[in-house]
């Protein structure tokens, strides 16, 4: 299934909302205290996702195919160049992947990024 930015960022703001909430009651219940970075750091782990945008250098293979005209294939062909060559340095490097050229990485480079 496809997202537009839209629902990539309702998408992420449920997620952020969850795990927000969640470790709330966790660490009321434990007496400790939450930073934002902790959370940010938890939602970043589980939905590969870092301000919104989906990080190419982490991301699976599911996390990936919620990006436009990314399928199955190109995906997997993302994975295989990171393990190949290693994180991508730029967001534009994800062009050196086989099949994604200048017009599919004009229709994906808002909602990518490599991190910090």
């Amino acid at each position: 299934m496809k997202f537009g930015r839209q629902n990539l960022l309702l998408t992420v703001t449920a997620v952020f909302l969850v795990v927000l909430v969640s470790i709330f009651f966790i660490r009321q219940k434990n007496g400790n205290v939450i930073s934002l970075s902790e959370i940010e750091n938890t939602i970043s782990v589980h939905t590969g996702l870092e301000n919104g945008k989906i990080n190419i250098n982490t991301a699976d293979a599911t996390q990936l195919q919620q990006l436009p005209k990314i399928g199955e294939v190109l995906s997997q062909r993302i994975i295989e160049y990171r393990k190949e060559n290693g994180a991508f340095k730029t967001t534009e490097d994800i062009k050196n992947v086989s099949g994604i050229g200048d017009a599919l990485f004009t229709s994906i480079k808002d909602y990518i990024t490599i991190g910090e």
